[in-house]
């Protein structure tokens, strides 16, 4: 076994009575997760899907991640979470399932508080409520994004063989600008949720930048099925044609109409010449 050593800060702004103890590791320094903490509030509004994607911000979180397990229990972590809320205590909005949210979602007040609902808003999905502690839905919470037109999902199962949550009753919270104008699912957007064993929903309602939610099915599982299907393409299709027909019909007059017109003048200018032609011969051989 190797003795832990706890380093403070070099800068001097911080003067902690340092512990001691027993463990496998070998040291831990402040100044490192000051620094990764401060990676990871740069990144505060990427999600947590794309985190992957960054190699310094993935291997930022899990080092955090981690220290926050290791540190669970011992009166450092007061000082580890100081740290966290001086970086990440500024955001009242958080975007959910982004890094941000990962570490303010519990620190965040909404309307869904001390009801079932509680861990499964938005905001909440994946986030830290203790110290390396997520506090999950009883049921599969779900985030659908709005972006493209179109809804991409992310939830909250780490491995669905061990999950002992129903997967195929679902949480999902829908953003909209007005949330009781919910547009429907797409007849694919359908088909994917089917794909992950989903068979009944209950969608929650919320607007961007606001951390109140409305159920938009009583707060009740319905059949998949029974959400009324969205068809956006099928009808833009249809009006960017239709419009463009007309646009061609009226060009097509519009260009006849010119045609007509100069016709019209080019026989009044010749037949003017003429006259002007027979007057002069007149007027000579007179």
């Amino acid at each position: 076994m190797q003795r832990r050593v706890f380093v403070a800060p070099t800068n001097g702004t911080s003067k902690r009575r340092l512990h001691l103890r027993v463990s496998k590791d070998t040291s831990f320094n402040y100044d490192d997760f000051k620094n990764d903490v401060y990676v990871l509030r740069k990144h505060a509004n990427m999600s947590i899907m794309e985190k992957d994607s960054n190699t310094e911000v993935s291997e930022a979180l899990l080092r955090v991640r981690s220290t926050l397990q290791t540190m669970s229990g011992d009166k450092t972590y007061e000082d580890l979470s100081s740290i966290i809320e001086t970086s990440f205590g500024d955001i009242t909005t958080p975007i959910p399932y982004t890094i941000g949210a990962h570490f303010r979602g519990w620190k965040i007040e909404t309307n869904m508080d001390n009801t079932d609902f509680s861990p499964c808003v938005a905001v909440r999905i994946g986030s830290l409520q203790k110290p390396g502690y997520v506090s999950k839905c009883k049921y599969v919470a779900m985030y659908a994004s709005w972006t493209n037109d179109k809804f991409s999902f992310s939830d909250d199962v780490d491995d669905r063989t061990t999950d002992k949550r129903p997967l195929n009753h679902v949480v999902i919270n829908i953003p909209f600008t007005n949330v009781n104008n919910f547009p429907g699912f797409s007849a694919e957007e359908k088909e994917e949720l089917r794909r992950n064993d989903i068979t009944h929903v209950c969608i929650i309602g919320f607007r961007m930048g606001s951390n109140n939610y409305a159920h938009l099915t009583k707060g009740e599982f319905i059949p998949l099925e029974n959400i009324k299907t969205r068809h956006t393409n099928a009808f833009k299709r249809v009006t960017i044609k239709q419009p463009d027909r007309l646009h061609t019909a009226s060009k097509l007059k519009q260009d006849q109409s010119n045609s007509d017109t100069y016709g019209a003048a080019a026989w009044i200018f010749f037949i003017l010449i003429i006259i002007v032609i027979v007057l002069l011969f007149w007027f000579f051989w007179k």
